[in-house]
Protein backbone atom coordinates (compact mmCIF):
# COMPACT_ATOMS: atom_id res chain seq x y z
CA UNK A 1 0.00 0.00 0.00
CA UNK A 2 1.29 3.43 -0.89
CA UNK A 3 1.12 5.37 2.40
CA UNK A 4 2.01 8.68 0.77
CA UNK A 5 -1.03 8.26 -1.47
CA UNK A 6 -3.28 7.49 1.53
CA UNK A 7 -1.93 10.46 3.39
CA UNK A 8 -2.66 12.81 0.49
CA UNK A 9 -6.18 11.37 0.19
CA UNK A 10 -6.70 11.87 3.94
CA UNK A 11 -5.61 15.47 3.62
CA UNK A 12 -8.47 16.03 1.20
CA UNK A 13 -10.86 15.27 4.05
CA UNK A 14 -9.15 17.54 6.58
CA UNK A 15 -12.02 20.01 6.63
CA UNK A 16 -14.42 17.24 7.65
CA UNK A 17 -12.11 15.94 10.38
CA UNK A 18 -11.48 19.49 11.57
CA UNK A 19 -15.20 20.18 11.78
CA UNK A 20 -15.82 17.02 13.81
CA UNK A 21 -12.84 17.57 16.12
CA UNK A 22 -13.80 21.21 16.70
CA UNK A 23 -16.63 20.03 18.98
CA UNK A 24 -14.23 18.40 21.46
CA UNK A 25 -13.50 19.73 24.92
CA UNK A 26 -9.89 20.23 26.07
CA UNK A 27 -9.43 16.76 27.57
CA UNK A 28 -10.79 15.08 24.44
CA UNK A 29 -8.70 17.33 22.20
CA UNK A 30 -5.57 16.29 24.11
CA UNK A 31 -6.50 12.64 23.64
CA UNK A 32 -7.23 13.16 19.94
CA UNK A 33 -3.78 14.68 19.41
CA UNK A 34 -2.29 11.38 20.56
CA UNK A 35 -4.26 9.15 18.17
CA UNK A 36 -1.90 9.56 15.23
CA UNK A 37 0.24 12.09 13.39
CA UNK A 38 -2.57 12.91 10.98
CA UNK A 39 -5.00 13.84 13.76
CA UNK A 40 -2.30 15.88 15.47
CA UNK A 41 -1.66 17.70 12.18
CA UNK A 42 -5.37 18.34 11.58
CA UNK A 43 -5.76 19.74 15.10
CA UNK A 44 -2.68 21.92 14.73
CA UNK A 45 -3.34 23.10 11.16
CA UNK A 46 -6.99 23.73 11.99
CA UNK A 47 -6.04 25.89 14.98
CA UNK A 48 -8.49 23.88 17.08
CA UNK A 49 -6.97 25.02 20.39
CA UNK A 50 -7.59 28.61 19.31
CA UNK A 51 -11.15 27.72 18.33
CA UNK A 52 -11.73 26.02 21.69
CA UNK A 53 -10.51 29.13 23.52
CA UNK A 54 -12.69 31.36 21.34
CA UNK A 55 -15.70 29.19 22.16
CA UNK A 56 -14.90 29.51 25.88
CA UNK A 57 -14.54 33.31 25.63
CA UNK A 58 -17.85 33.61 23.75
CA UNK A 59 -19.80 31.42 26.17
CA UNK A 60 -18.19 31.99 29.57
CA UNK A 61 -18.01 35.43 31.17
CA UNK A 62 -15.06 34.41 33.36
CA UNK A 63 -13.02 33.45 30.30
CA UNK A 64 -14.04 36.67 28.57
CA UNK A 65 -12.99 38.77 31.56
CA UNK A 66 -9.68 36.95 31.91
CA UNK A 67 -8.96 37.30 28.20
CA UNK A 68 -9.53 41.04 28.39
CA UNK A 69 -7.55 41.56 31.59
CA UNK A 70 -4.65 39.32 30.59
CA UNK A 71 -4.49 40.73 27.06
CA UNK A 72 -4.72 37.47 25.15
CA UNK A 73 -8.08 38.43 23.68
CA UNK A 74 -6.05 40.19 20.98
CA UNK A 75 -5.21 36.71 19.64
CA UNK A 76 -8.84 35.53 19.58
CA UNK A 77 -12.18 36.20 17.91
CA UNK A 78 -10.83 37.14 14.49
CA UNK A 79 -8.71 39.88 16.05
CA UNK A 80 -5.18 40.33 14.83
CA UNK A 81 -2.41 41.19 17.28
CA UNK A 82 -0.78 44.59 16.98
CA UNK A 83 2.00 43.10 14.84
CA UNK A 84 -0.60 41.45 12.56
CA UNK A 85 0.85 37.97 12.99
CA UNK A 86 -1.19 35.22 14.61
CA UNK A 87 0.76 32.81 16.79
CA UNK A 88 0.90 29.11 15.85
CA UNK A 89 -1.50 26.59 17.35
CA UNK A 90 1.21 25.58 19.85
CA UNK A 91 0.80 29.03 21.47
CA UNK A 92 -2.87 28.33 22.16
CA UNK A 93 -2.11 24.73 23.16
CA UNK A 94 0.29 25.96 25.86
CA UNK A 95 -1.87 28.93 26.91
CA UNK A 96 -4.97 26.83 27.62
CA UNK A 97 -3.59 24.97 30.67
CA UNK A 98 -2.13 28.23 32.00
CA UNK A 99 -5.61 29.77 31.93
CA UNK A 100 -7.10 26.76 33.71
CA UNK A 101 -4.37 26.96 36.34
CA UNK A 102 -4.96 30.70 36.73
CA UNK A 103 -8.65 30.05 37.33
CA UNK A 104 -8.00 27.22 39.81
CA UNK A 105 -5.20 28.91 41.76
CA UNK A 106 -7.13 32.11 42.25
CA UNK A 107 -10.34 30.23 43.05
CA UNK A 108 -12.41 32.25 40.65
CA UNK A 109 -16.05 31.45 40.35
CA UNK A 110 -18.07 32.22 37.28
CA UNK A 111 -21.06 33.40 39.26
CA UNK A 112 -19.51 35.23 42.22
CA UNK A 113 -20.01 38.91 41.67
CA UNK A 114 -17.87 40.07 38.80
CA UNK A 115 -16.07 36.72 38.76
CA UNK A 116 -12.76 38.21 39.75
CA UNK A 117 -12.90 38.40 43.52
CA UNK A 118 -10.85 40.88 45.54
CA UNK A 119 -7.62 40.36 43.59
CA UNK A 120 -7.04 42.25 40.37
CA UNK A 121 -5.96 39.99 37.56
Amino acid sequence: MNWAHCSSEARGLDHIAENILSFLDARSLCAAELVCKEWYRVISDGMLWKKLMERMVRTDSLWKGLSERRGWIQYLLKNKPSDGILPPDSFYRSLYPQIIQDIEVRGYSLHSGDGFGPTTI
